[in-house]
């Protein structure tokens, strides 16, 4: 539906969204968002998966008539399925087609990234990115009959080589999460 919803606690059944973002309400619109981020100060990233494979990007506050203040557009193909900041406030873009994209801010329309990290040998199809409490960066992979969990040490580049991956176990790992 191309929609975010923001719930409230205390959450129960019976719980309504305090406030939406329509994607036909946006502009551009949002037609497939899959993953969502926040920067320190409550901004707030967008990958949207359609057709248009863009990222959206909101000011805080955040309210039902929220329109994005800067869209970035990742190149035909690249379709982004996944995003993050660090500590530094860079945007993190996993896409299917080209690795990770990273951007740095200030955000505006047209922003080109400022490199990008490969995938590793043979992967391809990355997903939902994530970063642990030491500033790793975890991009799973879903290449075509094989899947893996891929881990990056900071400082970042475009040069930055995989410190390891995790494939036991892995068919077509989505995101990775940790405990706070």
């Amino acid at each position: 539906n191309g929609q975010i919803f923001e719930f409230n606690p205390p959450f129960s059944a019976a719980s309504t969204p305090s406030f939406t973002i329509n994607g036909a309400g946006t502009t551009p619109v949002l037609q497939h968002p899959e993953q969502i981020a926040f920067d320190a100060g409550g901004d707030m990233a967008v990958e949207d998966f359609g057709a248009v494979s863009q990222v959206l990007f909101f000011q805080a506050p955040l309210g039902g008539t929220s329109t994005p203040h800067a869209a970035a557009v990742i190149a035909t193909g690249a379709s982004p399925v996944g995003v993050g900041f660090d500590v530094k406030q860079q945007l993190y873009v996993s896409t299917l087609a080209s690795g990770t994209q990273v951007f740095a801010p200030p955000f505006a329309t047209g922003n080109a990234p400022k490199f990008t990290i490969a995938a590793p040998a043979g992967a391809s199809n990355a997903f939902m990115l994530s970063f642990d409490s030491s500033g790793n960066l975890y991009v799973p992979f879903s290449s075509p009959g094989t899947g893996l969990l891929a881990v990056y040490n900071p400082p970042f580049s475009g040069a930055s080589p995989v410190a390891f991956t995790i494939t036991n176990g892995m068919n077509s790992p989505n995101i990775a999460v940790f405990a706070p």
